[in-house]
């Protein structure tokens, strides 16, 4: 949700109520994996295809969208997630 909030398709109040649940069900908001880690099991998913792989974006809550990332936008998308 940080990326899709720091690539316009939802806002800083979108992102703070998600993480505002997540924390409420004690999830966790952040992940412990290096981009390179998150690309390797990306590319190895049975959903992606050579041409890339649909993520779902949210808009806002309840409200989101698919969106096709292409295998070179993936780890532009982890690295405005805060996945270096």
């Amino acid at each position: 949700t940080k990326s899709a909030c720091e690539q316009g398709y939802c806002t800083q109040e979108t992102l703070d109520a998600l993480v505002k649940i997540l924390d409420a069900y004690k999830l966790r908001a952040k992940i412990d994996f290096s981009a390179e880690q998150m690309i390797n099991e990306i590319l190895a998913d049975k959903k992606t295809t050579v041409s890339g792989v649909n993520i779902v974006v949210p808009r806002k809550i309840g409200i989101c969208d698919i969106i096709k990332v292409t295998n070179e936008e993936i780890k532009t998308w982890l690295n405005c997630g805060g996945i270096n």
